[in-house]
């Protein structure tokens, strides 16, 4: 039973850059923290999004403080993010920090450098410096960044083991006074909303205007190039020219990159009869997954990769690129298959194969969804994350 706004011996303080960062990774789970831990979330919330969330909240032990922690970095305004988080910080009896997103591990870290005291945990969702495809001064910065984040931390917490490997065999420096550790993907997955249902399947369909025995062949995600949105329109190309009855290609997601809309602009006309393009931000993530039935991942790198996890609870085969996040979260011949990094030719033939075998797809599509259940839920991180509180609360890291 929950104690409305208890007084506990544990303060868990989650350092956030903005209210997105908190809707998509802590709202799932945040509150089951609340029956062992007094809880505060610090972000740059509006004043309305703190009445909204209070209320929202309202009968759990948590908090919500609004501080400006911009996400590029701005001089004058982090100093004064610095010395306005410090002072709330130090008003809070034996505090555990949880930061999340670079530039919030950036300000906690120097923070650090005046209140060693403090006990603190990055959680890292990515190598944020492998963006940045040439080797340049933004490359090198940001490589510094992450390495200093590390050797601040008395904790580093990554999303997949694959990330966790590939960060320590890159860093520029290290220390031996902290420790890496690697959990479920910090946003959870609560796979009770995420399902496989032949209702959703053909009221999805239905609403596209695509005929139920059709297949169609999904990309959603945001649009650019890390996400590998061109690589795939070369794999649905190579599907076209190769079938006589080619899918129906699914593309959704929001535009970051003028060039990549262009591109799939002119493969949309060029295949017109073959494509489907929905621009902008997805909520209907269940009807998506369920609607298609192939889901295409070719992206440079990913955190975990969430959505391939959430897939693979629909039964929805994903095909990757064997990539940091993605071999944690897709599972070959499992859930579905990981290929070399752009080896568009065996993205592709894997593709087709899945297409044209009824009974491998239908292999696939129920080992997925076995699988999901018992490695990606909300229950199986939220154990792991206790566990590592615990361990940083009482020293044992």
């Amino acid at each position: 039973m929950l104690i409305k706004n208890s007084l506990k011996e544990n303060n868990i303080v989650f350092v956030i850059t903005e209210s997105f960062t908190f809707r998509f990774y802590l709202e799932k789970w945040i509150f089951n923290l609340a029956d062992f831990s007094n809880i505060y979330i610090v972000g740059n919330f509006t004043n309305n999004e703190i009445t909204s969330l209070a209320k929202q909240f309202s009968e759990y032990s948590i908090k919500f403080h609004s501080i400006c922690i911009k996400r590029k970095i701005d001089i004058k305004s982090d100093l004064n993010s610095i010395f306005l988080l410090r002072k709330f910080i130090l008003n809070i009896e034996n505090p555990v920090i949880f930061s999340i997103m670079p530039k919030a591990n950036f300000i906690i870290s120097l923070i650090k450098i005046f209140s060693c005291n403090i006990k603190v945990a990055s959680i890292i969702t990515g190598p944020f410096w492998l963006n940045f495809s040439k080797i340049n001064l933004k490359y090198y910065f940001f490589r510094i960044i992450e390495s200093f984040i590390f050797y601040q931390s008395n904790m580093v917490i990554f999303d997949s083991l694959s990330q966790k490997n590939f960060a320590l065999k890159h860093l520029l420096f290290s220390s031996q006074s902290i420790k890496f550790f690697n959990t479920v993907s910090l946003g959870g997955v609560d796979l009770s909303n995420y399902f496989k249902s032949e209702r959703i399947r053909l009221s999805f369909r239905d609403s596209m205007g695509i005929n139920s025995s059709r297949r169609v062949v999904g990309h959603f995600s945001r649009l650019c190039e890390r996400k590998g949105t061109l690589d795939f329109l070369k794999v649905a190309q190579h599907i076209i020219n190769t079938l006589e009855d080619p899918p129906i290609f699914y593309i959704s997601g929001p535009a970051e990159e003028r060039h990549v809309t262009d591109a799939i602009y002119e493969f949309s006309r060029k295949n017109s009869s073959h494509v489907i393009f929905k621009e902008g931000f997805f909520y209907n993530i269940n009807e998506i997954l369920n609607g298609i039935d192939i889901l295409i991942m070719p992206s440079r790198w990913e955190g975990f990769g969430i959505v391939a996890a959430i897939s693979s609870a629909t039964g929805t085969p994903v095909l990757g690129f064997d990539v940091v996040g993605l071999r944690d979260a897709i599972k070959s011949d499992i859930t579905g298959y990981l290929v070399p990094p752009h080896d568009i030719n065996e993205l592709a033939c894997l593709t087709i194969k899945l297409l044209e075998d009824d009974l491998l797809y239908t292999k696939l599509s129920d080992t997925a969804q076995s699988y999901a259940r018992e490695n990606f839920s909300t229950n199986i991180f939220l154990s792991d994350f206790k566990d590592l509180y615990s361990r940083l609360h009482d020293g044992n890291f």
